[in-house]
């Protein structure tokens, strides 16, 4: 039996016992006489009242019940659109990430041919080249530099996901400390300072937290203001389900439009043109937080600084 039909039924049924059962209680209590022609009337009127409010509500629970399920089918509809977008979207992203990952592959034989005739180059004409040729030779051995950087980045952003990681105790503090000493070899003459205390142990996949914290470091060394100190300050807040981790550095700083776009891969911001860079970082970033069960976003006035948030699932 229908939902709608069960429904009306009982509520019919329920409708007629109350009034034939309050017939009898009211013949009970007073005399026979015309109160058995009342009370004869009262039960047609109500029988009557009962069915057609019973019709009523049959067709309006019909109705109701009609209309969810057209919006279930509709529903339905929708996931199957839904996952059929997603299979595809999935397929061309891990076609994408192939066809970097080759493209990127192939493409370092090629450099390093460039790279290396260069040098030679530079190593037996030296001498006989002006000054403004070995200038032109200086560019093409940093743009090979350069675009090696971008292909090196290229090949860790296709490889993320494909690795299967195992979950690992990692000491943050040590973690930190390396990739800081690291920083601060490749630094120059940059004054920085990294800040922190209490960090704790946590259970995660350990290369890709490794090259999330190494990526957000080296953006606040690298997005500095003029004669300004460095200053990183790095904190980590224990929460029911994950941790929470933010880098916050006294940088150039990032305007708000840019908030959602700068994850994008290749994308560099308005003032990227002094800084050397591949636009991956940030990309790689995301990337490897997701795999780690994460989100990651900012804050961020231009001017005063960024503070990047990310955070890891507890297992």
């Amino acid at each position: 039996m229908k939902p709608q039909h069960k429904i009306t039924l009982i509520y019919f049924l329920v409708g007629a016992l109350w009034i034939l059962l309050s017939d009898i209680t009211i013949e009970w209590l007073f005399e026979l006489g015309k109160i058995d022609q009342l009370t004869y009337h009262q039960s047609i009127k109500g029988l009557i009242f009962v069915g057609l409010t019973a019709v009523m509500l049959y067709f309006l629970i019909k109705h109701y019940y009609d209309q969810l399920a057209n919006r279930l089918k509709e529903l339905e509809k929708l996931n199957e659109e839904l996952r059929v977008k997603s299979a595809e979207l999935e397929s061309s992203n891990k076609d994408l990430e192939q066809f970097a990952y080759v493209a990127s592959h192939d493409l370092q034989e090629p450099l390093r041919m460039i790279s290396g005739f260069l040098k030679l180059l530079e190593k037996y004409t030296h001498k006989e080249l002006d000054e403004k040729a070995v200038q032109y030779i200086q560019f093409g051995l940093d743009g090979a530099e350069r675009m090696k950087g971008v292909i090196l980045n290229l090949l860790e952003y296709a490889k993320i996901g494909k690795t299967a990681y195992v979950y690992e105790s990692i000491h943050v503090e040590k973690v930190l400390n390396d990739i800081w000493q690291v920083q601060q070899n490749n630094m120059g003459n940059k004054e920085a300072e990294l800040v922190f205390k209490n960090l704790p142990v946590i259970s995660t996949y350990k290369i890709p937290f490794t090259l999330t914290l190494q990526n957000l470091i080296s953006n606040a060394l690298k997005y500095k203001l003029p004669k300004q100190k460095i200053i990183i300050s790095f904190t980590v807040e224990e929460r029911d389900r994950e941790w929470l981790f933010m880098v916050k550095d006294n940088g150039v700083g990032i305007a708000r439009e840019d908030f959602e776009s700068i994850f994008q891969p290749f994308l560099r911001l308005r003032n990227d043109d002094v800084v050397s860079g591949s636009g991956m970082g940030l990309a790689i970033v995301k990337k490897n937080v997701e795999l780690m069960g994460g989100r990651v976003w900012l804050e961020s006035e231009v001017g005063v600084g960024s503070t990047f948030y990310f955070t890891i699932k507890k297992v």
